[in-house]
């Protein structure tokens, strides 16, 4: 049964999506298309990239339902890769719940969804609130679920990864974190999928994390030194309090690369 890949503006999701298509079967894609006022998306993808490599494309918009439902029929997996901490909480959710919704009127059997560390103490952080509402959702939906809770990722055409290179994180920046690479969270969403004969009632979270501890202000000079100039905005509240916070590494995350990749599977089963 195919899987449908939604996010690939993000990261994450394209590099899912790249991940995939060499392992065989049907990979299926939505990409988000712009408003008719030529506003209100920041990143958008281009949908013949993804006929290219032979995918499947549904194009359109992520709160009509019924189009993704249309698109997700048949489909057994659902990565949903949306959403990073520069994007609108409410409307990030509420993406989420439509998706969500969508999949179950279409029989799909299992979500993966990404969310965060930190999203297990929210506080009084919007985005963080939003993921763990979205968990929630994640965790009531009569399928499999997988809630992949990642420490905070970098990519090169990463949003944030971006901002925080420019310096959005602020002439001093505190907080400390196990950054991960977008590649390694993306392998661990494709292997999500990959253990297939599951029970029905499945739902777990897995963390993972980078093997090493950094403060902000060092990864903002290691990002510097590799991720190209570009123009910084001001990160959201929502964002810029998540960069400055000191998340810990579960004691059972893991560390996507190397034999640990082994070891993924294990939670699943």
């Amino acid at each position: 049964m195919p899987v449908m890949v939604v996010g690939v503006e993000n990261v994450v999701g394209r590099r899912a999506v790249e991940l995939l298509v060499p392992r065989g079967g049907e990979v299926r894609v939505f990409v988000q298309a712009a408003a008719p006022d030529g506003g209100g998306e920041d990143r958008l993808a281009d949908p013949d990239t993804f006929r290219g490599m032979g995918c499947k494309v549904a194009h359109g918009f992520l709160d009509d339902e019924a189009h993704l439902e249309t698109a997700l029929e048949q489909v057994h997996t659902v990565l949903l890769l949306a959403g990073r901490p520069t994007d609108d909480p409410d409307v990030h959710l509420d993406r989420v719940a439509t998706v969500i919704s969508a999949a179950i009127g279409a029989g799909c059997r299992r979500l993966v969804l990404l969310s965060d560390l930190a999203a297990s103490e929210p506080g009084d952080n919007a985005w963080l609130e939003a993921l763990a509402e979205a968990e929630s959702l994640a965790a009531d939906a009569p399928m499999e679920s997988v809630v992949l809770r990642s420490a905070l990722l970098y990519g090169h055409d990463d949003p944030l990864t971006v901002a925080l290179a420019a310096g959005a994180a602020g002439e001093e920046p505190s907080g400390a974190h196990w950054p991960i690479a977008a590649d390694d969270v993306a392998m661990a969403a494709v292997l999500a999928d990959a253990e297939r004969e599951l029970d029905s009632s499945l739902h777990v979270v897995v963390d993972v994390a980078g093997p090493v501890r950094v403060t902000i202000a060092e990864l903002v000079g290691a990002l510097a030194d590799v991720v190209p100039a570009a123009d910084g905005e001001p990160l959201p509240p929502a964002a810029l309090d998540l960069v400055h916070r000191e998340v810990e590494r579960p004691d059972n995350a893991l560390g996507v690369s190397g034999a640990m990749l082994e070891d993924f599977s294990a939670p699943m089963r």
